[in-house]
């Protein structure tokens, strides 16, 4: 499988879609650097990072407009994703080029390829539009699927720490940072108001490359009344259905049961 890094890893590869989108790297001009705040422990890195994931799992749905940019040496691609969730068994999640931003003719680099993710509440349907396939898994019983299901995740443990924090157009951010055991370094901005998500970063090495990726959140809505019917959806015609792979089932595990007290 082609090397595109490890945001959306966990639906490329089972979708065999070779689409796990990399990582992304340093502040953008815009972004001025205040003083940083008194460092806070680990410990409060990773509680404050649970509280922002737990906004996003707690909606009763959400629709979003995240764009993503993946750079590697001289090479750019830009992609739109597009997602519409409402937990806990239905989600559509798609992955397209932006305007402007597939791969040059004659580049060395794999296209990122467009992708639909499709969840009815009892099926979920993997759908890769370049190679005119897809395959499809039951969705579990008992499983739950949050709006960011296959975003990258921060890991959230010990090892998030919180860096200075950053302004964008008079606005200040929070800024954590986990470093992955893969050695690669994820960041995420937050908008500390409301406790959501602006951008995720991610920066890694693939050889003597330094891969750098961003995704930014250009429009979202929360709690919005959706339909089910909205979810319903069949591959489009004259596509090949192929077997879905061996591990597929384990991207909608629900989770163990607690340890009893």
């Amino acid at each position: 499988m082609p090397y595109h890094g490890p945001i959306l890893h966990r639906a490329a590869a089972l979708a065999a879609c070779a689409l796990a989108i990399g990582a992304a790297g340093a502040q953008t001009p815009t972004q001025a650097q205040t003083p940083p705040p008194p460092a806070p422990a680990a410990g409060e890195a990773a509680d404050g990072l649970r509280k922002v994931l737990q906004v996003y799992a707690a909606a009763k749905t959400y629709q979003a407009t995240w764009s993503y940019s993946l750079t590697k040496g001289e090479e750019v691609q830009k992609m739109n994703l597009e997602v519409r969730a409402k937990p806990p068994s239905r989600l559509t999640f798609r992955v397209m080029p932006a305007p402007g931003g597939k791969t040059a003719k004659g580049s060395k680099e794999t296209p990122l390829p467009e992708m639909t993710v499709n969840i009815d509440g009892t099926t979920a349907c993997f759908v890769n539009a370049g190679e005119s396939v897809y395959f499809q898994v039951p969705f579990p019983a008992g499983s739950r699927i949050a709006p960011l299901h296959f975003f990258p995740q921060i890991p959230d443990a010990s090892d998030v720490r919180r860096l200075p924090d950053a302004t964008v157009a008079g606005k200040a951010y929070v800024v954590l940072e986990a470093r992955r055991a893969d050695g690669s370094v994820a960041r995420i901005e937050i908008d500390p108001t409301v406790l959501r998500i602006k951008r995720i970063v991610q920066e890694s090495m693939v050889g003597l490359n330094r891969v750098t990726s961003a995704l930014m959140v250009e429009k979202e809505v929360f709690d919005a009344e959706i339909p089910d019917a909205k979810f319903a959806y069949k591959p489009p015609k004259g596509y090949k259905e192929m077997p879905a792979p061996p591990e597929s089932g384990a991207l909608f595990a629900p989770p163990a049961p607690a340890a009893p007290r």
